[in-house]
């Protein structure tokens, strides 16, 4: 549907819903949403910051203290350069950690190793989110789809994850 038809069954819809008393007849215009709503067969939720936050800050906490390590860590582990690609699927996972134990010290390839393959057991996942699917798919029995642009990892891997 093309932006002006939507206009303008928007607006035939807000007709649809007024009357000459309160300018809102809650009758029909529930009685429509329910139409809609059995209409839907599927509810696609994204994963990043909508059912988990994903800051790299929090996923590399758990596994380094000091900040200043911290901060050199995940800014090459999770550098856009690599996860763009990653995401394409056109790096695989070792061309990745190659890559960044170019820019990391020695001594911090087994802690970047660890972080890259363990971040998506540290997502912590946003409040409620998983009561809210839980309860579209109870309620409208309809499938729950994950839309991400994350890498093969992941995808592998995502029945792991306890927030999905």
């Amino acid at each position: 549907m093309k932006v002006p038809e939507f206009v303008n069954k928007y607006k035939e819809y807000l007709i649809q819903f007024s009357n000459a008393e309160s300018g809102f007849d809650y009758t029909k215009a529930s009685a429509k949403i329910r139409t809609w709503q059995n209409m839907i067969k599927n509810y696609i939720f994204d994963l990043g910051n909508v059912l988990a936050e994903f800051y790299p800050d929090k996923l590399t906490a758990p596994h380094i203290s000091d900040e200043e390590t911290n901060k050199l860590v995940r800014e090459v582990v999770f550098d856009r350069l690599y996860w763009d690609r990653l995401d394409a699927g056109t790096i695989t996972n070792e061309e990745t950690l190659m890559e960044c134990r170019k820019r990391l010290p020695e001594r911090l390839w087994e802690k970047a190793d660890t972080i890259f393959y363990n971040w998506i057991y540290n997502i912590p996942e946003i409040d409620g989110m998983k009561e809210l699917v839980s309860y579209v798919k109870n309620t409208y029995g309809v499938k729950i789809l994950l839309l991400s642009n994350i890498s093969h990892y992941f995808a592998d891997y995502s029945h792991e994850v306890e927030c999905l």
